[in-house]
């Protein structure tokens, strides 16, 4: 918090400590599954229940490999260009398939009859999107224009 203060030039006060809005304090989003249960989310944090959840191991390979330079940028991962760069060979033709989620979400709320992904248009728009980040990483090695870390701030 520290460190946002002194990036946005603002002063730092207890109250950018507590989470709440108008005098009252917030308790969390009620859909989401860690709501009402106190550090949950440390515990049982997305991604690092591997093997369990929305997104298949290939699915989350090619997501990764799109978020990496962000990733790596921010400290989330170890920087590995070399391997970085194999990664983003990989995913190219897997780019062109549906994922995992995708199969299973048309299966689950569509109906059988719905059940290819590649039949719909929010299917080739979401290539789109990730052909576009997949060339955009070939050219560049990264985004251009990613928000830099926060500077470090002493206590």
């Amino acid at each position: 918090m520290r460190a946002l203060c002194a990036w946005l030039g603002i002063e730092e006060e207890e109250g950018l400590y507590t989470p709440t809005m108008q005098g009252l304090r917030w308790w969390g989003d009620p859909s989401s599954s860690f709501f009402g249960k106190d550090d949950q989310w440390r515990k049982q944090d997305p991604r690092r229940l591997r093997g369990t959840g929305f997104f298949s191991e290939r699915d989350r390979f090619v997501l990764d490999t799109l978020f990496y330079p962000f990733n790596a940028l921010h400290g989330y991962v170890a920087d590995d260009q070399a391997r970085f760069k194999e990664d983003l060979a990989a995913i190219r033709p897997m780019i062109e398939e549906p994922f995992d989620f995708e199969v299973e979400y048309f299966k689950a709320d569509r109906g059988e009859a719905m059940g290819d992904p590649r039949r719909h248009v929010m299917y080739e728009y979401f290539r789109m999107a990730m052909r576009s980040r997949w060339r955009v990483l070939d050219r560049h090695g990264t985004y251009p224009g990613l928000i830099q870390p926060l500077p470090a701030v002493e206590a």
